[in-house]
C-alpha cells in the first residue's frame, strides 16, 4: 500500500512539473511572439504563437494575438478561425469581435462586419475603432442601397420602354393586316365581285 501511495505521489509531482514546464514554455513562446509583432515580423510571431498553442492549447489570449498577426498578413480565413475560437470560449471578449469585424470589413462582407462591430460596442460602448468602422460600413451600405435603387429604376425604365416598343410593333402589325389584307379584300369584293353578280343578274333578266 505504501509503495502504491509513493508511486502515486511521485507520478503527481512529475505531472505537475510537466504542467508547470508547459505553462512556462507557453508564456515564453507567447511573449516571444509579441516581441516579434513589435518588430513587424508577423510570420515569425505566428510561428511563436503556434509553438505556444502546442504547449498549452487552452488559453484564448494567444489565439487572439495569432488572429491579429494573421490579419496583418491578410490570412483572413485563418484570422476568422482564431477570432471565432476566442469568441466561442469568451463571448465577452470585445477585442475578438472587433478584430473579426475588421477582417470581414477588409473582405467587403459588410453585414457580417456590422454585426461584429455592434456586438463589440455592446460590450465596450466607447471603443473608438469599432465606432469608426461601423460609421464606414453604414455609409457603404447606404451607398449600396442607393445604387441598388438606381439599378432597379433603370431596369424598370428599360422594361417600360421594351413594353411600349412591343405594343407599338403590335399596333403596326395590326395596321398592316388591316390596311394591307382586310381592306383590299373588302374593296375587291365590293368593286370586283359586285359587277360580276350584276352582269349575271342582268343577263338572266334580259332572257
Amino acid at each position: 500500500m505504501k509503495k502504491i501511495l509513493l508511486t502515486f505521489i511521485i507520478f503527481s509531482i512529475y505531472q505537475y512539473n510537466g504542467f508547470a514546464q508547459g505553462v512556462s514554455d507557453y508564456r515564453t513562446y507567447h511573449l516571444e511572439g509579441r516581441d516579434k509583432i513589435g518588430q513587424g515580423d508577423f510570420e515569425g510571431a505566428i510561428a511563436s504563437y503556434d509553438a505556444s498553442i502546442k504547449k498549452m492549447p487552452y488559453y484564448p489570449a494567444v489565439y487572439l494575438d495569432r488572429a491579429d498577426a494573421k490579419s496583418a498578413i491578410k490570412d483572413y480565413q485563418g484570422a476568422i478561425l482564431d477570432y471565432s475560437h476566442v469568441i466561442e470560449k469568451q463571448d465577452f471578449n470585445y477585442k475578438a469581435f472587433r478584430g473579426r469585424g475588421i477582417v470581414y470589413y477588409q473582405m467587403q462582407q459588410f453585414q457580417k462586419a456590422k454585426q461584429d462591430f455592434e456586438a463589440c460596442l455592446k460590450l465596450s460602448p466607447e471603443d473608438k475603432e469599432a465606432k469608426k468602422y461601423l460609421a464606414f460600413i453604414n455609409e457603404e451600405l447606404a451607398l449600396q442601397a442607393q445604387q441598388a435603387q438606381m439599378e432597379r429604376s433603370k431596369y424598370e425604365a428599360q422594361q417600360r420602354a421594351w413594353q411600349e416598343r412591343r405594343e407599338y410593333e403590335q399596333r403596326v402589325i395590326r395596321n398592316v393586316i388591316v390596311w394591307g389584307v382586310l381592306v383590299p379584300t373588302v374593296i375587291w369584293r365590293v368593286c370586283i365581285g359586285r359587277p360580276h353578280y350584276y352582269y349575271h343578274y342582268h343577263y338572266s333578266y334580259s332572257r
